[in-house]
């Protein structure tokens, strides 16, 4: 039996009452806190509403579908921006699908009381209510994607009617509208058109004006110019449209069949894992209801066989296959989290009349069973719809308020800890001093949405820095997830401090200092730090580190300029071959936020590689601009320049535990060596060299055993299996015996060796050979093919204008040079270098046009050698470079000598090579003949 309509509309509005109970109380409460992705779209909201902005997709923050927003950004309007208007948005919408589910099941032809179950379901459904409390666009979806599918069926004429255009208008409208909701909801159009299937048969026979292909025809058009301004939006940015899907799409973790069964097990087996939309893994229904929901689709499934009705078979065609449809937004998010409630939301509200569907079936078969009870089959029937509600909706609210929201992992990952920090900036007074705030993000959404001092705040990202400010009172705010780390409570002595009020695991939910205006620290060692006269390196120093583990770091710097662009320090970590094993660009305190005289002090664990050695380390810092990558200058204390980085020697790494897993090698081997002792594999820089060239091998090691002492050998083999010695030593560059191995450890031993410039060109394998301390060879392996190329060096040295012997740092002889004077005004300079013998490193030349009272620089080339093309560490003993460079002198240059500077210098320490000139003193430079510009003759 079903139900008259009165007694529906009555049961609807109960229902209508439940699902308001559930979601209007506690809006900003409950959740405890607003989190990162709810903030920032509260800012969006706000945006729209106070800002005038109208945008049709919103490209922050990985892209945004603009529906909700201007939702949020009406009600912002009318209540004011925040949370609750975000919230309330949210609530508003989850009961107007709660009300749109039941007309939808009226629409699609169910019965009353199929309709009447499926929004009790959703007004007191776990999944629902979690997302109609919370300011995420994806609520939008369900109620969107039920709008649409109601109005394309009511526009839809039954034979002999008359199509009803405004409802094919709205219809339209509706479906364009779903596209603006969710990214979840770019499936929908498939789900849609598989259940609109019955409709497009070419034999059906119907005037052309109401031909349901005609109606559907005219409902895309209409939707199609909805869409048209997002899709014209995509077409001009098609990264928009992807970066999302590029983000969560598939990976190799999740093979798509083992994604797409857990996400069909979200039903009614096991759900979400993730707490924030979910009571760790709960399914959308229990027990009870997922065996209605598999008896609904079933009966949908039968009805569907057996139905000739056209629309009825259209709908029960949608019913039975959307849910495969629409669970693939969270099945091919391989990437994130399987399943997601988020991502499955486009599966609402059709989902609900399954279970519905089974439900009614029972009750049916109960009243057919119970002949003496038939009479009164209405009147139990609505006091157990009644009794259905009451009871579903008190579980679902004792899951919600009483269980979810209750969670400590809720309450701080929630960030409700930041919204205890935002009431207490709202409510005290600060007057001039400074306020620092940890944060586990920079300029946080969350203090911006709740906080009216968000614009004064300065940030402190993962709590890595503090800022000591110049002469002024200051405030440090650290919420419980961001703490006051250990090492600043010597340089922060405060004389007030406030708690917060406590979470529910008992700790406060923040720390704030009030520290008085006090001297910046003066214990700091480096006295020569000016980066660029923007920042004062103070500090540099390290702990010792561990391999797989870290090396701790402290930086310290005091502002001294007005920082015109953004600066980040860097620290790099490397060997005495210059090899980077680690590099940090600390965002610790961003310099948008520098003021000067400020004192910036950072600790931070620099991550150190498995496999490290345990060699000598330098610790290089400096600063660089963030757009352009360039470094700033460091001077010395009379503003010349000594490099780019401060350098910290002797840096000590320790051996460290196993990592596990082990790495594995760019080319793994897995070969047995000796006892104890594998080859896990190596890596390669180059295949194919020029004679003279060097080629770099990196060693993977495993050693699980005390070891006697071997050599390493390369060797270069012919194809005749004859060999040519490479290079032979003790592991690490001969500093690292064997025998001083820990046990257990993991080595990764990087080794250059150069191919003699002899050598005829061919193709060549690399050999390794390991031989013990009496030079046996006890291992042999393959390292891959090398293919040599002939020499194109220079050894002689060409006829130059003006020779020289200028020895630079007793490795490279400037062995003279040209300058010459082009047509265009432009003066070419030809250099001419030889190798000594084989350089150390790599070397940078200055080319320096000094002004004639001899100060520096009309013009200046500061380059490796060949337009930095040719590094100096790749040259050999007597090998002749020729390196050019054109002189642009400036236009108003007026008569006189302009003397021209050249030398060598190392560009991490600005240390210049020392140059050695027959009856000279030794100097940091040479100087060349000087450019002579003729004063201009009168006219006649």
């Amino acid at each position: 039996m079903s139900l008259t309509r009165r007694t529906s509309s009555w049961l609807l509005l109960f229902g209508l009452l439940l699902a308001a109970l559930l979601r209007l109380p506690a809006l900003t409460t409950v959740p405890p806190g607003v989190h990162y992705d709810e903030a920032a779209n509260g800012i969006l909201a706000a945006e729209i509403a106070s800002q005038g902005e109208h945008p049709i997709f919103i490209a922050s923050y990985t892209g945004k579908e603009v529906l909700f927003f201007y939702g949020a950004g009406l009600l912002a309007r009318l209540v004011g921006p925040g949370a609750f208007s975000l919230r309330l948005t949210a609530a508003f919408l989850g009961l107007l699908t709660v009300a749109a589910t039941y007309w939808l099941g009226r629409v699609l032809r169910l019965d009353r009381r199929i309709a009447l179950v499926a929004a009790l379901l959703l007004a007191t459904s776990f999944w629902h209510l979690l997302f109609s409390r919370l300011g995420f666009r994806a609520i939008s979806q369900p109620l969107l994607q039920a709008l649409a599918v109601g109005f394309i069926w009511t526009s839809l004429p039954a034979p002999g009617q008359a199509v009803r255009w405004r409802r094919v208008i709205v219809a339209g409208i509706c479906l364009g509208l779903v596209a603006y909701t969710y990214l979840a909801a770019r499936l929908f159009p498939v789900a849609l058109f598989i259940g609109l299937l019955p409709f497009l048969n070419p034999m059906m026979i119907r005037p052309w004006r109401r031909h349901p292909q005609v109606i559907l025809a005219a409902i895309g058009i209409v939707a199609l110019l909805v869409l048209a301004p997002l899709l014209s939006y995509f077409l001009a940015h098609p990264d928009a449209f992807w970066v999302r899907i590029s983000q969560v799409g598939p990976t190799d973790s999740l093979s798509l069949g083992e994604s797409y069964q857990q996400s069909l097990s979200m039903l009614f087996l096991k759900g979400d894992p993730y707490w924030r939309f979910n009571l760790p893994d709960r399914p959308v229904f229990g027990t009870i209801w997922g065996a209605f929901l598999i008896i609904g689709w079933l009966l949908a499934l039968y009805q569907l066989i057996q139905t000739k009705i056209l629309k009825e078979r259209a709908a029960l065609l949608l019913l039975v296959t959307l849910p495969f449809i629409m669970i693939l937004p969270t099945a091919l998010a391989t990437n994130e989290i399987v399943p997601s409630n988020l991502r499955a939301s486009g599966l609402l509200p059709f989902i609900v009349f399954l279970p519905a569907y089974g439900f009614v079936q029972l009750l049916d078969s109960l009243a057919a069973g119970l002949t003496r009870w038939q009479a009164q089959a209405g009147r139990w029937q609505i006091g157990l719809l009644l009794l259905l509600g009451l009871l579903m909706s008190g579980w679902t609210a004792q899951l919600y308020f009483g269980q979810w929201a209750q969670r400590v992992d809720v309450f701080y990952e929630t960030e409700a800890d930041l919204s205890e920090v935002a009431a207490f900036l709202n409510e005290r007074e600060f007057g001039d001093s400074v306020i620092y705030v940890a944060s586990p993000h920079y300029r946080h959404p969350s203090l911006a949405l709740q906080a009216r001092l968000y614009d004064q705040l300065k940030w402190l990202p993962e709590s890595q820095a503090i800022a000591i400010p110049d002469e002024r009172d200051a405030w440090y705010v650290f919420p419980h997830a961001s703490p006051q780390p250990e090492w600043t409570q010597r340089y922060l002595q405060p004389a007030e401090t406030v708690t917060g009020s406590l979470g529910p695991d008992g700790a406060p939910t923040f720390v704030a200092l009030f520290v008085p205006a006090t001297d910046a620290p003066a214990d700091f060692s480096i006295t020569d730090g000016n980066f660029g006269y923007q920042a004062n390196l103070l500090e540099l120093a390290a702990d010792r580190g561990v391999a797989g583990g870290s090396l701790p770091v402290t930086l310290a710097w005091r502002i001294i300029g007005q920082a015109g662009t953004s600066f980040l320090p860097f620290l790099h970590l490397v060997d005495e071959s210059g090899r980077r094993w680690s590099q940090l660009e600390p965002f610790a305190y961003p310099s948008e936020q520098w003021s000067l005289g400020e004192t910036v002090i950072i600790h931070l664990d620099m991550p150190v590689p498995a496999g490290a050695p345990p060699q000598p380390y330098e610790l290089r810092a400096g600063f660089f601009a963030s757009d352009s990558g360039q470094q700033l200058p460091r001077l010395d204390n009379a503003g010349r320049y000594i490099g780019t980085q401060a350098i910290l020697a002797n840096i000590n790494i320790a051996p460290g535990p196993l990592p596990n897993p082990l790495p594995i090698a760019p080319v793994p081997l897995d070969r047995e060596v000796m006892a104890g002792l594998w080859l896990t594999g190596y890596e390669r820089d180059l295949y194919q060299v020029g004679a003279g060239d060097t080629v770099g091998v990196a060693l993977w090691w495993l050693n699980r055993a005390a070891l006697p002492d071997f050599l390493i050998r390369l060797e270069l083999v012919r194809p005749d299996n004859t060999g040519i010695i490479l290079g032979s030593s003790y592991p690490v560059n001969g500093t690292y015996p064997p025998s001083t191995w820990s046990v257990p450890q993991f080595l990764i031993d990087h080794i250059k060796v150069q191919v003699p410039i002899t050598v005829e060109a061919g193709n060549y394998r690399l050999r390794l050979r390991v031989l013990d301390p009496g030079a046996n060879s006890i291992f042999l392996t393959d390292l891959g093919p090398l293919s040599v190329e002939a020499s194109e060096r220079e050894f002689t040295a060409p006829r130059v204008e003006t020779p020289l012997a200028a020895v630079l740092g007793e490795e490279i002889n400037l062995r003279g040079y040209d300058l010459d004077r082009q047509e265009d005004g432009r003066y070419l300079l030809r250099l001419v270098w030889q190798a000594e013998r084989q350089p150390a490193g790599d070397y940078t030349v200055f080319v320096h046009l000094l002004d004639r009272d001899g100060s520096c620089c009309l013009w200046q080339a500061d380059l490796m050698p060949r337009q930095g093309s040719y590094p100096t560490s790749s040259w050999l003993q007597d090998e002749v470079v020729v390196d050019e460079y054109l002189i642009e002198l400036p236009a108003d240059l007026g008569p006189g000598e302009y003397q021209l500077e050249v030398g060598l210098f190392i560009a991490d320490s600005g240390v210049r090579l020392l140059v050695q000139q027959p009856g000279l003193p030794v100097d940091d430079k040479l100087y060349l003949r000087p450019i002579v510009i003729l004063p201009t003759a009168p006219d006649q």
